[in-house]
């Protein structure tokens, strides 16, 4: 078997580079020096030995002439910086697949900056309330103004682009649906609703989500506050929301989305330098923001979710038990537009290609977990 010893990382992209000689160099002593919870502890040690000789190695190896060569295994981990585009393209892919094939709005909720901190006190609980309340929303717009119900998918994003904690939630929703008299197809007008009785709706199920909650099981409180009184204000703050217009290229929207699917709170390219007690990245535009190691590696864990908490989930005709709702609406819509597709079309994506053999030129190089315990020789005549 002609064999390669693990890639050199010295190769390796500069950003990359940076980003990973961060956490193994600092992760383990920030974990030694913190008491963290049992759940960032893990992720910052899959994130610091993500493709090291600490992870383990796999072969790919040619079918035809034996010829391997030898990688170290990714974590997997859904926070690691290393690990989510393969993910992300599968997702963009199963949600197309799964789509009506119309146009689809595009709809951000956002919350006020007084409840950060109750977020990051109550993560799970605040997200699952946060992201039901925004797709109780529109469901009740779509269902009482327009007499329909649209598919959507919501989508959890905790983080601005300086690392800092800013829960909002994005979500597309389809420009039409189930017409709720017939059970056929119904097209959406082109504006879905105002966007201010829409936050009015939205503030008012999240906080009463939140107070209810609250009488069952006492939300933890960051400091003496109780929760009505930091609830209370915020019935009179105006609540943001955005809509966007419908648009037809579906999967433009929804590898937009995907960026926030599978992204994590810092990329390796945009770190731009690391010295021995600072890391400089970038924020917005041209800007540069420079703080500690500690600082960085604190505000990465404060968008780690918690274990098995879904960020991403599916309402109206997208909810897993809507499947053959989905499948008559979409047909019916089908019919009334011979040239375009039905919803159970598959992916537009071309799955990637297996690579070549560079060694003979002719066979394919496929994944294997086995690695020898003692690689053979390249040997190269």
């Amino acid at each position: 078997m002609h064999h390669h010893p693990p890639p050199d990382r010295g190769r390796a992209d500069r950003a990359t580079s940076l980003l990973a000689t961060l956490f193994q160099r600092n992760a383990e002593g920030y974990a030694r020096d913190h008491r963290l919870p049992s759940r960032q502890e893990k992720v910052l040690h899959s994130v610091r030995t993500c493709r090291t000789a600490e992870a383990g190695v796999h072969l790919h190896v040619c079918d035809t002439c034996g010829y391997s060569e030898q990688s170290y295994n990714s974590c997997r981990d859904r926070h690691c910086p290393n690990c989510q585009w393969s993910r992300q393209r599968d997702w963009i892919d199963a949600r197309m697949a799964a789509m009506l094939p119309v146009g689809h709005f595009h709809v951000v909720f956002t919350v006020p900056s007084e409840l950060r901190a109750l977020a990051a006190f109550n993560p799970e609980v605040f997200y699952d309330r946060l992201l039901r309340a925004a797709a109780e929303t529109i469901l009740a717009i779509t269902e009482t103004r327009l007499g329909l119900r649209p598919g959507i998918t919501v989508v959890l994003h905790t983080w601005t682009r300086e690392m800092l904690t800013h829960p909002h939630v994005h979500c597309i929703v389809s420009a039409g649906g189930e017409d709720l008299e017939t059970g056929a197809w119904k097209a959406a007008p082109k504006f879905l609703a105002h966007v201010e009785p829409m936050a009015e709706l939205f503030r008012g199920k999240l906080l009463g989500m939140l107070k209810a909650t609250h009488k069952v099981a006492p939300l933890t409180m960051p400091d003496e506050t109780s929760l009505r009184d930091l609830l209370a204000p915020l019935y009179q703050r105006r609540w943001v929301v955005f809509v966007k217009a419908p648009l037809e290229n579906r999967r433009d929207l929804v590898r937009y989305l995907g960026s926030y699917t599978h992204r994590v709170a810092i990329s390796n390219s945009r770190i731009v330098r690391l010295d021995e007690k600072t890391v400089t990245f970038r924020t917005r535009r041209a800007r540069t923001i420079t703080i500690s190691h500690d600082e960085f590696i604190k505000r990465f864990l404060a968008h780690v979710l918690p274990k098995g908490f879904r960020k991403i989930r599916h309402y109206g005709l997208y909810a897993p038990g809507s499947v053959a709702r989905l499948q008559a609406v979409g047909n019916d819509y089908a019919e009334q537009l011979d040239d375009l597709p039905d919803v159970s079309q598959g992916s537009t994506t071309a799955a990637p290609s297996l690579r070549t053999c560079p060694h003979c030129k002719q066979g394919t190089l496929r994944f294997t977990l086995f690695v020898p315990t003692t690689p053979a020789r390249n040997d190269t005549s």
